[in-house]
Formats: C-alpha cells, structure tokens, sequence
C-alpha cells in the first residue's frame, strides 16, 4: 500500500495547524516530524479500521494523553479514523452505541478500541460473542 501523494501534500500544508499553546519551536518540530512519521509509517490507514483515509478524516491520538503526562515521542502517536477518536475518547453510551452502530466495528477492532481507551481513564466497551 501506498501513500497518496495528495493526503501527504495536505499533511505537509496543514500539520501546524494545532500546535499554538507549545512552549517552545522545538516541541514543534518534533510533534511535527512525529506525527508526520507515523502518518507514514501506518501509510495512511487507520489503526482500527485498516483502512487509508484523507488526513481530514483522521486525528493523531496520543496513546497516553498529555494530561497523563503522555509525550509527543513517535511510540505515543497513533492516527485514528475522527470517528474512532471520538469512540475512544466517548463517556455517553448513547454516543458510543452511535458510533459503533456507525463505524461497524468486529471484536478484534473493539479491543483495539478498549486498549486505547483504557490509556485515556476510560471504560471498556462490552464486546459481543
């Protein structure tokens, strides 16, 4: 699989986007550089659905939230499909009952859900057999 040169030309253009309130440039850069890496690495795809996505469509979760204090290191990055974000990070069940109606997901892809979810204080989501 590859990358989509136009999703990685919308990378390079709007990463800064979210990056006002860091201390310093440095942090910056290597929230930056990180994010761009693991972008590149997952080649675009989400790491719940497996699937690539516009840039615009996806979020770079921190595994360990920075108020967990979670780093902006390359280890901490994950991109997610938004609506998977929004799942993992969800407390109403209507909107998690939402989402995964929506989203379709399977066990295997629930557990990966949980296991970010647990990283962020969350409860688990019950998984059907």
């Amino acid at each position: 699989v590859s990358i989509n040169n136009r999703y990685l030309q919308y990378i390079l253009e709007h990463m800064g986007y979210s990056f006002t309130g860091y201390r310093d440039e440095e942090t910056n850069v290597k929230y930056l550089d990180n994010r761009l890496s693991r972008y590149l690495n997952q080649k675009g795809c989400c790491a719940i659905l497996k699937q690539s996505y516009h840039p615009s469509e996806m979020a770079c979760h921190h595994i360990i939230p920075k108020k967990y204090q979670g780093t902006d290191e390359y280890n901490n990055l994950v991109w997610l499909h938004n609506e998977c974000h929004k799942l993992v990070h969800a407390v109403e069940t209507s909107t998690i009952n939402s989402l995964i109606d929506s989203l379709n997901l399977n066990n295997k892809q629930i557990k990966r859900i949980n296991s970010f979810r647990e990283k962020c204080n969350n409860k688990h989501i019950a998984i059907t057999l």
